[in-house]
């Protein structure tokens, strides 16, 4: 099972704080979840963890990773 947690802004444009689903092989995160629900923001602000390890929707996801999504937070 894969665990997709969406924190943020993330949460209410993917529709879900926490989904856990099962695949049956490894795919592109992409694949896994709607990205055009994430086009209004520019890539380079969305921070994207798979098992706490930087990566992209590019990523292989298989069943017992965690993913979690979230906006870059900046301040100054």
């Amino acid at each position: 099972m894969v665990r997709i947690k969406a924190l943020g802004v993330m949460r209410d444009l993917l529709g879900f704080k926490e989904k856990e689903i099962i695949i049956d092989k490894p795919r592109p995160l992409r694949e896994i979840i709607d990205v055009e629900k994430l086009s209004a923001l520019e890539p380079e602000r969305i921070i994207i963890l798979v098992n706490h390890q930087y990566a992209n929707f590019d990523t292989a996801i298989k069943n017992e990773d965690y993913v979690a999504i979230l906006p870059v937070i900046g301040g100054g």
